[in-house]
């Protein structure tokens, strides 16, 4: 979801309904990786045989891997990238358990290890703020 763009309502329902998918493991939700992936190239991405991520982690992958020359190293990889690209670290707004919001930048939730990309945050779950 983007900021702006649905109501708090709307945004609750699609939230429960995208949670109750990914738990029963239906459609793509069965296939979906975005909590912790490996990638060292643009093949690990592709769609012959690549991971299934959430789309704005997917962008920021091949932005950041053409970025380091097609292939992650230590100290050349994605959160060196965000580091570096600064307009590239996106803003997230993050529902607080007091009903109001926590902004925060992507490179805050993912963490890099070596090819492992792991998220700590379900991003189906907060509002990319709109550039």
């Amino acid at each position: 979801m983007y900021s702006g763009g649905l109501s708090f309502d709307t945004q609750t329902r699609l939230i429960a309904a995208y949670q109750q998918a990914k738990t029963a493991r239906l459609g793509i939700w069965r296939l979906d990786r975005s909590r912790r992936f490996t990638v060292s190239t643009l093949d690990d991405l592709g769609p012959e045989t690549g991971v299934l991520v959430y789309p704005k982690i997917f962008r920021r992958c091949v932005d950041a891997l053409r970025w380091v020359g097609g292939e992650f190293e230590p100290g050349r990889d994605l959160d060196n990238f965000l580091a570096e690209r600064t307009g590239e670290d996106d803003q997230l707004l993050v529902r607080s358990i007091y009903g109001g919001q926590v902004k925060i930048r992507l490179s805050q939730v993912l963490e890099q290890l070596n090819s492992q990309i792991r998220i700590e945050l379900d991003l189906n779950t907060v509002e990319f703020v709109s550039k």
